[in-house]
């Protein structure tokens, strides 16, 4: 089997904890890791070969390594080495194959939970710990400074160590301004959010924010529970 020496993963809180145990597995580090989306895996957008590890994505022709969870994704009729299996996060996939799910058992509990979006209405509205730490994740993957706190937090989930994880100047300075941006924009939400007959609408004509989806996207759902 080929030494693999480069991981592609993506860019999600299960993608960086997909990265973070296999790295620790390999012996690689986090130079050795890029970042993409699903869609960045097809149409030879993407070049792998055997030294190549794919995470949480589509497979990439090409790559000795695989794992993943959507059951969407076609397993390769090849004999890369992994596995894709029917799962709430990738991680959880990569944590059962070297057997170390004891080792991670609070994460892999959070990461499949943010994976699956099997949050509480606490979660949603008042996020703390890892879901947390997965809000403040941004979208623009291929920017320097997403770069950089992605692989930033391979670093630091690796460590096991919640205070050193959210006491980081970097994960610190984003935590904080996200919860000042949801407290600010909660309210608002809230009351441009209606319900009728299980249709939410939210009239957003007026709004005095420039609404981060990402930050806010399961909140109506937490204002109509029901």
């Amino acid at each position: 089997m080929t030494k693999t020496n480069k991981v592609i993963t993506h860019y999600d809180f299960d993608g960086v904890v997909s990265a973070m145990l296999l790295i620790q597995q390999l012996g690689l580090t986090t130079n050795n890791v890029d970042f993409a989306s699903p869609g960045d895996c097809f149409g030879d957008k993407l070049y792998a070969d055997a030294s190549i590890a794919v995470l949480d994505l589509p497979y990439i022709k090409g790559a000795g390594t695989w794992f993943d969870h959507h059951p969407s994704n076609i397993v390769p009729d090849n004999d890369s080495f992994g596995l894709r299996m029917n799962a709430k996060s990738c991680a959880r996939v990569i944590a059962k194959f070297y057997g170390i799910e004891n080792q991670w058992k609070q994460l892999l509990v959070d990461t499949d939970r943010i994976d699956s979006a099997t949050l509480t209405i606490e979660d949603i509205l008042n996020p703390k710990g890892y879901v947390l730490v997965s809000r403040v994740m941004g979208t623009n993957y291929k920017e320097a400074s997403e770069i950089e706190l992605n692989r930033k937090l391979i670093e630091l989930l690796a460590l096991n160590d919640h205070e050193a994880l959210f006491q980081h100047p970097l994960i610190k300075e984003r935590s904080d301004f996200l919860k000042s941006y949801l407290e600010q924009v909660t309210p608002y939400l809230k009351d441009a959010c209606s319900y009728d007959n299980n249709v939410i609408s939210i009239d957003m004509r007026d709004a005095p924010f420039i609404f981060r989806h990402d930050s806010v996207r399961y909140h109506p759902y937490a204002f109509f529970p029901d």
